[in-house]
């Protein structure tokens, strides 16, 4: 675990170092084409591989540990705690115990829930909002930054 997070994380503590979101201005293909900021994602838009938008999460940042950008797969992207697919290895990793750079906090972050728990953000497979937490407590501890399946 990232030696910034605490080992006993309590209900207090949560949203500070474990909640996910990605900034406003990170684009999301729709089915239909056009590429619009998560931030104007709408509830029902359908993502370009068909997942269903269920619910959009604006996150207060000012109280979050970090924001950094992280190289994913050549891809730069800007959140917190992210939770993605490893194509080549197989395997499901946060942005928990990556470097990354760290990034003035912008005043909120964004992340979606779909009906398949999953979207892709330049052919990356993120995670919705509600794994990105609910990974943590599937395995009833707060220190498996890593899910292998």
């Amino acid at each position: 675990l990232n030696e910034s997070i605490p080992h006993n994380i309590g209900k207090s503590t949560i949203h500070k170092y474990l909640d996910s979101g990605f900034l406003e201005n990170t684009k999301i293909e729709l089915e239909d084409g056009r590429s619009v900021d998560i931030k104007d994602i709408e509830i029902n838009d359908i993502l370009k591989f068909g997942e269903n938008v269920l619910g959009i999460v604006k996150i207060d940042a000012k109280n979050l540990n970090g924001v950094r950008e992280y190289n994913i797969n050549d891809n730069m992207i800007i959140g917190s705690n992210l939770v993605f697919k490893d194509e080549t290895l197989g395997r499901y990793i946060t942005t928990i115990n990556m470097g990354g750079i760290q990034k003035v906090k912008p005043r909120y972050l964004y992340h979606l829930i779909t009906d398949t728990k999953t979207f892709k953000i330049n052919n990356v497979k993120f995670f919705d909002y509600s794994f990105s937490l609910e990974h943590y407590l599937i395995n009833d501890t707060y220190s498996s930054s890593t899910l292998i399946y």
